[in-house]
């Protein structure tokens, strides 16, 4: 019998009118490894980033990275969802052995701030696929925002992956939820060997 992890990904998204966003508390993902939480890394500085945490092992004593990566707060964002994403695949490629699980949680994004290029193929390299694909990075307009003058986060997008570097796209789990105005949430949960 092989070694399997079980995990638990929780995640959520919301809506964030500008200029009301230091008003808005961060809500970071919630994971758990074989029943064991992750400790949250820090304190987000802003309320819409992605969690990455890469393991070497089955275990929560095994993460190597656990790391929020935050959008800064500006009043426009329509460069700092590509800086935020750039981070996450420069701080990436000094863990993305092949055997590492990663795991990748969104919070409080908006669906027109997709993964990079770059984000894109060190996700799929560890199994993400159609979810990522077809259910976000397809149906969204990068960048864009709304055209109202209060608008942050007008599309709440969460997404979560759990896979491991040196799968094939689609080996992974994942899943991805959003909504126009309304918050959404989403639990992914399973195991994995």
């Amino acid at each position: 019998m092989g070694t399997s992890m079980k995990f638990d990904v929780q995640c959520r998204s919301q809506g964030v009118k500008w200029p009301d966003v230091d008003k808005v508390s961060p809500a970071p993902p919630d994971i758990s490894i074989g029943g064991n939480p992750i400790n949250h890394p820090s304190v987000a500085s802003s309320p819409a980033g992605v969690q990455v945490v890469t393991l070497s092992g089955y275990t929560a004593k095994d993460v190597q990275l656990n790391r929020y990566y935050c959008l800064r707060k500006e009043r426009t964002w329509l460069d700092a969802w590509k800086d935020m994403w750039h981070e996450v695949t420069g701080d990436l490629k000094a863990y993305s052995r092949l055997g590492n699980i990663l795991v990748v949680a969104t919070f409080g994004l908006d669906s027109n701030m997709p993964p990079t290029d770059e984000a894109i193929s060190q996700l799929r390299a560890a199994g993400a696929g159609d979810v990522l694909m077809k259910k976000w990075v397809e149906r969204c307009d990068p960048g864009s925002r709304a055209g109202n003058p209060t608008s942050w986060v007008d599309h709440p997008r969460a997404y979560a992956l759990v896979g491991k570097f040196g799968s094939e796209p689609n080996d992974g789990t994942e899943a991805t939820e959003a909504d126009w105005e309304n918050p959404v949430k989403l639990h992914l949960s399973g195991s994995f060997s």
